[in-house]
């Protein structure tokens, strides 16, 4: 299994880099769960999932994605995998939204949308274990 993250350099989208999952990490890495609306209420919580990079779906918003989007799609958008790349992304459940802006990035439209309940993003940072194996 590899995580798989994106780091942000002036604002451009930058390479991924995929590395290696620490075994002893401590994270737990759930499946795909295909969208993020059964973790609709627990703001601010980060998970990890094991997604496969996917264009099939649809997904509103870019950045802040509603939680409806496909997790697999959105991935892709995100620039955190490649179609058929499979990895470890870490996603934060956030409030709903007034409005998403919908792009096209890494040849993925997301479509614009208004109100809705539940949002989520994409942590681009490494996971790591927490300071002193506590």
């Amino acid at each position: 299994m590899q995580l798989c993250t994106q780091q942000n350099g002036c604002g451009a989208l930058a390479d991924v880099i995929c590395t290696p999952a620490s075994g002893g990490s401590g994270i737990e890495v759930l499946p795909d769960p295909g969208n993020m609306t059964a973790y609709r209420g627990q703001t601010g919580t980060t998970l990890h999932f094991e997604v496969t990079g996917s264009t099939s779906g649809s997904v509103w918003g870019s950045d802040v994605y509603t939680d409806d989007s496909r997790l697999a799609r959105a991935a892709v958008h995100a620039g955190l995998l490649q179609v058929g790349q499979t990895g470890t992304v870490a996603v934060t459940v956030l409030p709903g939204q007034q409005s998403y802006t919908g792009s096209t990035r890494n040849g993925v439209q997301s479509a614009t949308y208004g109100q809705w309940s539940g949002s989520y993003r994409f942590e681009t940072q490494p996971a790591s274990p927490p300071a002193g194996g506590k």
